[in-house]
């Protein structure tokens, strides 16, 4: 499994994780001999996140690839890792679509970040079944389409970060009557500046 070929604090020149004992290596977290968290914030990752990534394990509570120059589209294969709890890709230059798949992890899923990216899609209703939720930050990519009416009808409704998201054409938006009865600041509504949002190169 091949994550990125460049680490800030190491002498990575590739990190392969399906077939290689992972415990005592920089940023990896065990739980006996499972790998409970991959922590590589700020090592000047590049390339793409593959799809093996769903091979790390049943263990895996903590993935943090926040903060380097990951490019291309977040792997379905998230959906595997049955124990994830959080989830950190932002400050990335991620493209594509939230995978469906993250519906998978409803009983573990507590907190999203995935926002100053590129993320140009619709938010998938999948997001509706984590009914462990917390936190989703979404913040400061290019998404567009309706948000899902289910998302605030949640029994306890996450805080919702979605704001500086636009781009030239479709606009994401909000089905009649979303925010009503949503306590304040539960959900940030501000879905028409694109201040935060770089152009790419």
């Amino acid at each position: 499994l091949f994550v990125a070929y460049t680490a800030l604090f190491v002498a990575y020149t590739a990190l392969f994780v399906a077939y290689t004992a992972l415990c005592c290596r920089y940023g990896v977290e065990c739980y006996g001999t499972a790998v409970a968290g991959l922590r590589l914030p700020n090592n000047g990752l590049t390339g793409y996140i593959p799809e093996d990534i769903g091979c790390l394990g049943p263990a895996l509570r903590y993935l943090d690839l926040s903060h380097n120059a990951l490019e291309g589209c977040l792997p379905w294969s998230l959906g595997n890792l049955e124990s994830l709890k959080e989830l950190h890709v932002h400050h990335n230059e991620l493209t594509c679509e939230i995978p469906p798949t993250l519906g998978e992890l409803a009983a573990s899923l507590q907190f999203i970040y995935a926002q100053n990216n590129y993320l140009d899609c619709e938010i998938p209703e999948e997001l509706c079944e984590l009914t462990s939720i917390f936190e989703i930050h979404l913040e400061c990519n290019r998404l567009k389409g309706e948000l899902p009416g289910c998302l605030g009808a949640l029994p306890s409704p996450p805080l919702l970060e979605l704001g500086l998201n636009c781009q030239e054409g479709d606009l994401l938006t909000a089905p009649l009557g979303f925010f009503e009865g949503i306590p304040p600041g539960v959900i940030a509504p501000e879905l028409d500046d694109c201040s935060c949002i770089p152009t790419p190169a």
